[in-house]
């Protein structure tokens, strides 16, 4: 890795700099560019996932970050003090575990990516 940046050089530093460049032109501020067409299919799902998660409630953080540490949703709702019914209603709405299971896929994929760079 160069010192700063600008001195990095070969693919992974150019597709990198274009993808820098397109983010800032999107409603998510998210963008993935890279030697295949899955770059391409990979940054729509991770756009319209940031665009989910940024629509989120803090109810819903409430309750998904307590499921994300493992606790049932009859345990999140005694924490919280409503419903299991209302804290199902907060994860439905926040498209909570679809999101994330997007994000895992999303993770895979972008460390496929950067093999392929590697290879090359």
């Amino acid at each position: 890795m160069p010192k700063e940046t600008r001195a990095g050089r070969g693919p992974a530093f150019e597709y990198a700099r274009v993808a820098v460049e397109r983010s800032k032109n999107t409603n998510a501020h998210v963008a993935v560019h890279g030697p295949s067409h899955e770059a391409t299919r990979l940054e729509a799902e991770l756009q319209l996932t940031a665009c989910i998660v940024a629509k989120r409630r803090a109810t819903a953080w409430e309750a998904g970050t307590l499921a994300d540490e493992g606790l049932t949703q009859q345990q999140i709702a005694k924490e919280l003090g409503i419903t299991q019914q209302a804290v199902s209603s907060r994860l439905s709405a926040a498209l909570w575990f679809e999101a994330n299971r997007m994000m895992d896929e999303a993770a895979k994929s972008l460390t496929r990516q950067l093999k392929m760079l590697g290879e090359s």
